[in-house]
């Protein structure tokens, strides 16, 4: 009778995640850790991704977090004994307080996302949880999304896609009006996009993509996340905002509120002092002869680097319909930390004064030709950060089916043999759930209209 969880093509998203995890770890899976939503709704299918994911690669069950926010929920993981380390806390408040590091952090959200799911992954890039090559996979609901709700991820691609532009050093060469006029006309394309959303000239799936997007800037970004003062290039010194950027224009860089979580007045103004101070740099590289393609993979590869980035490495993307009618956008992702990037090349193309607004080029002197090859080679690593054309996600199918309509002698007759009110409204349609309250206050507890738990 109960709605089973164990679906289909819910069990196809948990094969593709565990052939992805095969893929890319590379470490003993004896030694693998990992934190998730076991999922505790159902008797008998508790933690059912731990069972088709992790027991079939053979990470053991004492590595394994399960994070529980209900507490019912929490009991029954704990009643049915399963090996794990069950975490009775909201998600948010976990990352935001803990430093453990994780090799798989699988979060199967059942909602849409907003700020808070948003704050969550900063706090994962920011303190650094990700342990070397890991895996961060999430699923979220994207269905019937409101007005506000489009428009917050038509906000998110946009300035996600204006993210190479606003770090670019023909940014640095502009005046102040001119990088004014820069943002006004991202601010404007933005403008006119969202008289469009409501009249449907704008692919929902496009505009999901900024949950992808969004995602993956902020995993490459590291520290900074949560802490823009800590970049390498506004750390060593106070630096008045005004310095680089004028009022106006931290005021339309922040974007289009709303201002949440870390979305803060402070933050944005942070984040606008590091990526002015990187055109500059960029533009002393340019200065130097190289390109400005070159210019950006250098000045991006130190800063994340310092800043405990992560390049993406691996990425798959799957849409399926629940058996709960909902339509579920499922990201896996695979990142390594930038690194060891130029540690590998052994050599040093700049350094940084601590007390100047210039940088140190080419150190060790070395030749031209070499160093000019070794640069090159560095570009398409920092491409890897750089959201060109998502790949397409992948349809795996529903296993929805519509519900039975039964009539009032039907609901009752279920009532009375014991069924409860919530499996009821899972399985059949006709009702709404005081209705069925009421049922079984006149039929089968006798308790006229008293309200039954």
């Amino acid at each position: 009778m109960v709605k089973s969880y164990n679906d289909p093509v819910k069990q196809k998203a948990r094969e593709k995640f565990r052939e992805f995890i095969r893929k890319y770890i590379k470490k003993s899976f004896e030694s693998v850790k990992v934190i998730c939503f076991p999922g505790a709704e159902v008797k008998g299918e508790e933690a059912l991704e731990i069972k088709e994911i992790y027991d079939v690669l053979g990470i053991p069950r004492e590595n394994i977090a399960g994070l529980e926010y209900d507490e019912k929920a929490a009991k029954k993981l704990r009643k049915a004994k399963l090996g794990i380390e069950v975490i009775h806390q909201d998600a948010y408040d976990f990352f935001k307080n803990t430093d453990r590091k994780f090799d798989i952090i699988s979060l199967d959200y059942t909602g849409q996302r907003s700020w808070r799911e948003k704050d969550i992954t900063r706090f994962i890039a920011g303190k650094g949880l990700l342990d070397e090559l890991g895996i961060f996979c999430t699923n979220h609901h994207i269905r019937r999304e409101g007005t506000p709700m489009k428009q917050r991820l038509l906000e998110q691609k946009v300035w996600g896609m204006a993210l190479p532009g606003l770090t670019s050093p023909k940014l640095a060469n502009l005046s102040i009006e001119g990088r004014v006029h820069f943002l006004n006309n991202i601010i404007t394309d933005y403008n006119e996009l969202v008289d469009k959303i409501d009249s449907k000239e704008i692919s929902l799936d496009a505009l999901r993509d900024a949950i992808t997007i969004d995602n993956i800037q902020m995993i490459t970004c590291g520290r900074e996340e949560i802490d823009p003062k800590s970049h390498l290039l506004v750390n060593y010194r106070d630096i008045d905002v005004h310095e680089i950027i004028s009022e106006d224009e931290v005021v339309k860089i922040k974007g289009m509120k709303p201002l949440k979580g870390f979305e803060t007045e402070e933050f944005w103004e942070q984040k606008n002092i590091a990526r002015g101070r990187e055109r500059d740099l960029m533009k002393q590289i340019v200065d130097k002869g190289l390109t400005e393609e070159e210019a950006y993979a250098l000045v991006r590869i130190q800063v994340l680097d310092y800043q405990n980035g992560r390049s993406i490495r691996g990425l798959e993307r799957y849409v399926y319909t629940s058996n709960k009618n909902a339509n579920m956008l499922f990201d896996i992702m695979a990142f390594k930390p930038f690194s060891g990037y130029l540690a590998r090349d052994s050599f040093e193309i700049f350094s940084i004064y601590d007390n100047k607004d210039e940088a140190l080029w080419n150190p060790r002197r070395y030749d031209k030709k070499k160093l000019r090859k070794k640069i090159k080679r560095l570009v398409p690593r920092i491409q890897n950060e750089m959201i060109g054309l998502l790949p397409k996600t992948v349809y795996l199918g529903s296993s929805y089916s519509p519900r039975k309509k039964i009539s009032k002698e039907e609901a009752i007759k279920l009532l009375k043999e014991g069924h409860s009110i919530k499996e009821i409204l899972d399985n059949y349609s006709g009702f709404k759930e005081y209705q069925l309250r009421g049922y079984k206050a006149h039929h089968v507890t006798g308790m006229g209209r008293k309200k039954i738990k």
